[in-house]
């Protein structure tokens, strides 16, 4: 899907986005992401026309004075296009302007994230507990 980027879209996620962001979180994390319990967190989706192709779910209410991206999935579909970064960019725009550090966690285990963070700018910030808490370093 070259050229796929430019025609994608970010935006906060509505009502209607729902569905599509619980089958995507049933396709990559084996489980559905209930949106609708996640009242202070801001919910990203990225569109492909009226396709939702990815997801973004960040809140400040985890660790004070950050915010946290407690989920991302690109559909496999989509997978490798330039949609978790802008995705990533977006919500790393948005923390700025609350003037709070993105932060991140990974697994110790989990190498595809942790490459996927590291690529885009996050680094390792302090090991913890069995998994590492990354900052976005940009």
């Amino acid at each position: 899907m070259e050229g796929l980027e430019a025609a994608v879209e970010v935006r906060l996620a509505e009502p209607a986005d729902y569905a599509a962001i619980s089958r995507i979180g049933k396709l990559v994390f084996r489980y559905e992401t209930d949106v609708k319990r996640l009242q202070d967190a801001c919910v990203l989706v990225a569109t492909y026309g009226k396709i939702v192709a990815g997801f973004a779910i960040a809140s400040d209410i985890l660790v004070e004075g950050h915010t946290v991206i407690m989920s991302l999935a690109v559909h496999c579909e989509f997978r490798r296009c330039g949609i978790g970064t802008q995705l990533l960019e977006t919500l790393q725009a948005t923390a700025v302007l609350d003037q709070r550090p993105l932060i991140a966690m990974a697994a110790l285990g989990d190498s595809r994230r942790m490459d996927f963070l590291q690529s885009v700018g996050f680094r390792v910030y302090q090991p913890k507990g069995d998994g590492l808490v990354l900052t976005w370093g940009k």
